[in-house]
């Protein structure tokens, strides 16, 4: 959150009538639901919070002892996340449509787009490729979408994702070697 949303926030929770001891940012929530759990009194460490949701991302480095957690650094990216990987699906599907029509499909005034881009996304999580079918001006097209395809085209995404992490790395003394635990958020 901004500082605006933040207060925003605080004042809705005050309108409701709910007492706020603390607002914290969801990769630190994740890593305090995970340090009570039963099991984690046996791990004891550093630990990596990756939150990476639809429209955002964070990294967190915490401390995990008997279940207290201490927050070393947080970076994050507000405008990084799950739907900037459907919209660069939505792009490759535009141009692959393009490229068996010579007509354009308008990716972003129709949501259908990217539903299928979403679908496309989770098919690649587990496949090497997804054929996937779109309308368009032409009609009904079969298309094809490679994982590499996918990753070459959010290779941007990737590197800044990178850049936080080693960010986040560089200002919590941390390195990988030292880190116990992974969440993903």
């Amino acid at each position: 959150f901004a500082e605006k949303a933040r207060v925003a926030t605080l004042d809705a929770a005050k309108m409701a009538g709910i007492e706020v001891i603390e607002l914290i940012n969801e990769p630190t929530a994740a890593a305090c639901y995970y340090a009570s759990l039963p099991n984690v009194e046996k791990i004891s460490g550093k630990i990596l919070v990756f939150d990476l949701g639809g429209g955002t991302f964070d990294v967190t480095f915490a401390e995990v002892k008997n279940k207290k957690v201490d927050v070393l650094t947080s970076r994050g990216d507000k405008y990084l996340g799950g739907r900037d990987f459907d919209n660069e699906i939505t792009k490759l599907m535009k141009k692959k449509y393009f490229d068996i029509h010579n007509v354009e499909i308008d990716i972003k005034n129709n949501k259908q787009y990217l539903h299928k881009a979403e679908e496309v996304k989770k098919i690649l999580s587990v496949k090497d490729k997804a054929n996937i079918e779109i309308n368009g001006p032409k009609g009904l097209q079969k298309i094809e979408i490679t994982q590499d395809e996918f990753e070459e085209s959010i290779q941007t995404y990737i590197e800044k994702i990178k850049m936080l992490i080693e960010e986040a790395m560089d200002a919590s003394g941390m390195n990988p070697g030292r880190i116990n635990q992974t969440l993903l958020v």
